[in-house]
């Protein structure tokens, strides 16, 4: 291919100033000295050998394109020593950036609030182009494209709320452009307590923690920690003074070091107390038959160190199961209004407490109703048989 194949990485910039990363050269080899980041000029390929230590092969060029008077659009050019140039196949434009509106306008002190910047050909340049500061705190910028989306950094001043502050935004070395009095820093969240404190090692148990400001708020996550682990779990409910999270699971036995904190964004509480007890045991069951009336009473041990009875969920079969009373040693179950959808058959009695899910034996479903039904069937089945029998004797007779 000829030396005019070359392509722009990106097909527009800014008016002042813009840095064009990369065109991809598609010429045939061109040999050059091994570059600094000033980038030195490719020379002459009779200058070096292909095996020569010192060189490499061509596969980009980095230039900066100078600023423009106005508005405009072109082809991008580029000359080697020697005197060859190539042309892109495709048009670079000059645009001007124009942000219009940040959102949100506010965060916590800590920073992690990830805002988004809107408006007019945001895009101009490159992602590694873009610098954003919220006055003067840097926003890592995580998306770039026709909107940019940064996540702030922690504001140092102890004044909050902060006064409406300036989102800047830096393009290159030249193109600064700002949104006025758009970003407030908050004063950071606060947590007054939780409830329960403590969860089994399965996790899955709701933990309420209750606080202020955590409206500002827009991850939360709670995370508990052992030596060379951790395990998290987002919040399920979140409003302006109440998260609610389920209790991560922990990585092994509870005979270990745990730290159990919640992160809000950036900002970071240890929940304290807050205790990881080993999983129950429960024992099989004994009685091995009920009916629409039964009680299941289920035996184990440690069952009311992170459970309570409002807590815990049973099943027989399909169908849940009340627990009516929940102890250290026992559960009791409670027949529900709709038994189960079996007669004379085997089903599974499984307990749940969080995320942790025991099957605790089978039973086998009688029901009562349903076997009286049957009785009284087979009495009329026995009883018109026997009528039938006893009119076709006495037919019979009569024609003898």
């Amino acid at each position: 291919m000829s030396i005019n194949g070359c392509a722009p990485w990106l097909a527009h910039g800014k008016q002042d100033q813009t840095t064009l990363p990369s065109p991809r050269c598609l010429s045939s080899p061109h040999w050059c000295q091994k570059w600094d980041d000033g980038g030195t000029p490719c020379s002459d390929p009779s200058d070096f050998s292909p095996a020569g230590a010192r060189s490499s092969y061509l596969a980009k060029v980095v230039c900066e394109i100078g600023p423009a008077d106005k508005a405009d659009w072109g082809q991008v050019e580029i000359e080697v020593n020697g005197g060859k140039r190539g042309t892109s196949s495709v048009s670079f434009t000059y645009r001007d950036p124009m942000p219009e509106e940040v959102m949100p306008n506010r965060g916590p002190k800590a920073g992690g609030t990830l805002i988004t910047i809107s408006g007019l050909f945001l895009n101009a340049g490159s992602k590694e182009d873009v610098q954003v500061t919220i006055g003067g705190v840097n926003c890592s910028v995580e998306h770039f494209g026709e909107n940019i989306t940064c996540r702030t950094g922690e504001y140092r001043v102890d004044k909050v709320p902060s006064d409406p502050l300036d989102v800047v935004m830096k393009y290159g070395k030249r193109t600064t452009k700002s949104i006025p009095a758009s970003f407030r820093f908050v004063e950071n969240p606060t947590v007054q307590d939780h409830q329960p404190k403590a969860s089994f090692v399965c996790g899955g148990r709701n933990i309420v923690v209750t606080g202020t400001r955590f409206d500002v708020i827009q991850t939360a996550i709670m995370k508990v920690q052992g030596r060379d682990w951790s395990s998290s779990e987002f919040a399920h409910e979140k409003n302006a003074t109440v998260i609610q999270f389920q209790s991560p699971t922990v990585n092994g036995s509870a005979d270990q070091h745990l730290k159990t904190v919640i992160k809000l964004d950036n900002w970071e509480k240890e929940l304290k107390p807050f205790f990881y007890h080993p999983d129950p045991s429960f024992n099989n069951l004994q009685n091995k038959i009920i009916t629409a009336n039964s009680m299941i009473i289920v035996t184990g041990r440690g069952f009311s160190k992170a459970m309570t009875a409002k807590e815990a969920q049973a099943f027989v079969g399909d169908v849940q199961y009340v627990v009516s009373l929940l102890q250290d040693d026992k559960l009791f179950l409670v027949t529900p209004s709709s038994p189960p959808r079996a007669h004379s058959t085997q089903v599974d009695v499984k307990i749940k407490f969080g995320k942790g899910v025991w099957v605790v034996g089978s039973m086998e479903f009688e029901d009562k109703n349903y076997s009286l039904y049957m009785i009284i069937r087979i009495i009329l089945l026995v009883t018109l048989v026997t009528i039938t029998i006893s009119v076709y004797c006495a037919t019979r007779a009569q024609l003898f």
